[in-house]
């Protein structure tokens, strides 16, 4: 069975797994719209890294392209999960059970919705999984339809006594979604940890560029922990009239618990490394995803 992920993506969202990423890159994109000069676009995207910091200007790391063999596989075609990353299903779970469930999370028993001045949230329940430490609902929050809002997927562990559930840990935006209001496409997966874990991907536009992106999430018993971003694509032909970029990730070589790697190929050919530290997976080898072919000014 071939050990490698096809890229997910959608048709919009945002490459952003916390609202400080999202606010970052939304106030560089505001910046590049009122101030459209090769010399703004440069300075931007060079000296801000998209999670709200401004970092020294650098230059993307230089990596070992993938042999002939590795380019070959990672560029097989597919739409959806491989069909070796296993989704993880918990038992059958009677209706009743899974409104009470909620009840206890939420104190409803069906979906609802909760309004305030700048935005509106549907929850409803999605399922209960079987963990290896005991039962946790997963419910759905989708916002009000702007860019700046996200949905997610929510996570609350659970004990169940004489047919009662009782909520022992809450983690209602637990894997936020990328914009406009609407929750992450996901997949439970147990490819890469000991524990089952949430993978997530969507994608962002703005200024003619697509970024696609995911984030896995394992559901350990200490509480649900977020892994490093994993970029998926780069794609700025709706930018550019000539010299277009395009560059697409894969996940392969799994190790699990210990590592995996994102083969870049397309535009960029290049190798980034993840390895798991203090329980979750962290680039230890990158290249620019924002600026994957360099800077390049139109002429």
């Amino acid at each position: 069975m071939a050990d490698h992920l096809a890229v997910h993506s959608s048709n919009h969202g945002m490459d952003r797994p916390t609202s400080l990423f999202r606010q970052g890159r939304e106030l560089v994109y505001l910046w590049l719209a009122l101030v459209p000069t090769s010399a703004a676009i440069a300075t931007a995207l060079i000296l801000y890294d998209f999670g709200g910091r401004a970092v020294p200007p650098e230059h993307p790391t230089t990596l070992s392209a993938p042999s002939p063999a590795v380019q070959k596989q990672s560029q097989q075609p597919g739409e959806g999960p491989d069909p070796s990353y296993v989704e993880v299903d918990g038992h059958e779970i009677e209706p009743k059970s899974l409104a009470d469930a909620f009840e206890a999370a939420t104190g409803h028993r069906t979906v609802f919705s909760t309004h305030s001045k700048w935005d509106s949230i549907r929850t409803e329940p999605l399922r209960i999984v079987e963990l290896p430490f005991g039962p946790a609902l997963l419910t759905e929050d989708r916002n009000s339809e702007t860019h700046a809002n996200a949905g997610a997927i929510g996570v609350y562990y659970l004990k169940e006594h004489n047919g009662r559930f009782r909520v022992t840990g809450s983690w209602p935006r637990a894997v936020e979604g990328w914009d406009w209001g609407a929750p992450p496409e996901w997949r439970l997966t147990n490819r890469f940890t000991a524990n089952p874990a949430i993978y997530a991907w969507g994608d962002f536009m703005a200024q003619g560029i697509i970024t696609r992106s995911s984030t896995l999430t394992e559901l350990a018993p200490e509480g649900p922990v977020e892994s490093d971003l994993t970029f998926s694509g780069f794609d700025d032909e709706g930018n550019r009239e000539s010299d277009v970029c395009k560059v697409t990730g894969r996940i392969t070589n799994i190790s699990k618990d210990r590592s995996f790697d994102v083969i870049a190929t397309g535009s960029r050919a290049a190798i980034e490394r993840y390895e798991k530290k203090d329980g979750r997976f962290v680039v230890r080898r990158k290249i620019n995803w924002h600026l994957p072919c360099g800077y390049r000014p139109q002429g």
